[in-house]
């Protein structure tokens, strides 16, 4: 993962859009510091330097959608949060601009714990308390 880029820029059909975890500090190899709850004035400062219309984002796992000078997109967590809900999107593009669908997907969180359990998963109580809300 050391040599994941930071950031994927694509373009698809004359659109351009940017995947990144969180928007990057001024060295380019850290990241800015966080915004709770970010609005169009928040995420335009945070992201203003990128090139594209559309920047899916994360890092804080609650799910937004907001225009601003470009489209903001965060999915939310894929499966790391207080209820057991997967959240995902399924981006169309076209020579007409892109759609964003939010999806979401139930999963047995039981058995996912169970599993933290099996496997040993390194720090596994500190991430059932912090990422899903649960006292191991």
């Amino acid at each position: 993962m050391a040599t994941w880029p930071y950031k994927l820029d694509m373009e698809n059909a004359g659109n351009r859009v940017t995947f990144l975890h969180y928007a990057l500090d001024a060295s380019g190899q850290g990241f800015a510091p966080v915004v709770r709850r970010p609005g169009a004035v928040d995420l335009d400062s945070l992201f203003e330097s990128l090139d594209a219309a559309l920047v899916f984002y994360g890092h804080d796992h609650e799910a937004r959608d907001v225009a601003g000078h470009k489209r903001y997109v965060n999915p939310g967590a894929l499966g790391f949060s207080r209820d057991a809900v997967a959240r995902y999107c399924a981006v169309d593009i076209s020579r007409q601009g892109f759609t964003v669908e939010h999806r979401t997907a139930v999963y047995d969180s039981a058995s996912l714990f169970r599993a933290f359990e099996e496997r040993g998963v390194p720090e596994r109580q500190f991430i059932q308390r912090v990422f899903f809300g649960r006292q191991a």
